[in-house]
């Protein structure tokens, strides 16, 4: 039996999980609640093709599948997802050894981020190329932030830091690329 989009939207996270475990059909609901979310997460971890994301988001989905009996009861599903997704991308890379991932950034974003680096007047391909050269660890994190909106507690439960630790990561990206973004506008 399918599952309507309308029972989907009405049940939580915990409840989706609960009712996937003893009846399949309810794993649709969790795949059609998060698939776009994390396939345009990996499209921004990482340069692969639309087929390569779609490659890695099935394999974490089968993942989820196999393990969806395994979440503890006091985690949060999105984050558990996320993390499962994290790693997954992170296999490939290290399999592909791959340079650093390149991201795709809207120019609400880069206005957004140049804002809240107080950065103004300076070209957004600039501020795009500086947002790909800072360092993996601080780039996760300004992903999962700026792009995923989400807050300390959920980043920290994907990248298993703790929250402090976010918090130290996000505020050195800022200020790496602040030092980087000031001194290249000083030169305009």
């Amino acid at each position: 039996m399918l599952i309507s989009s309308e029972i989907c939207q009405q049940l939580t996270d915990h409840e989706l999980v609960s009712h996937a475990v003893e009846d399949v059909d309810y794993f649709s609901c969790i795949y059609g609640r998060y698939e776009k979310k994390l396939l345009r997460y990996i499209k921004r971890l990482t340069d692969i093709t639309n087929e390569e994301a779609e490659d890695i988001l099935q394999e974490s989905f089968i993942k989820v599948w196999k393990n969806l009996n395994r979440i503890k009861h006091d985690t949060k599903l999105s984050s558990w997802l996320y993390r499962l997704v994290h790693n997954e991308v992170i296999s490939r890379w290290r399999k592909r050894k791959k340079q650093r991932p390149l991201l795709e950034l809207s120019d609400n974003l880069l206005h957004s981020i140049a804002d809240d680096l107080e950065i103004t007047q300076l070209p957004e391909e600039q501020l795009n190329q500086e947002l790909k050269n800072i360092s993996e660890k601080y780039r996760e994190i300004v992903i999962l932030k700026y792009f995923e909106n989400m807050s300390y507690e959920e980043i920290s439960d994907i990248l298993k830091i703790p929250e402090g630790t976010v918090a130290i990561r996000l505020n050195r990206a800022k200020k790496e690329m602040k030092a980087r973004l000031k001194l290249i506008a000083e030169n305009l």
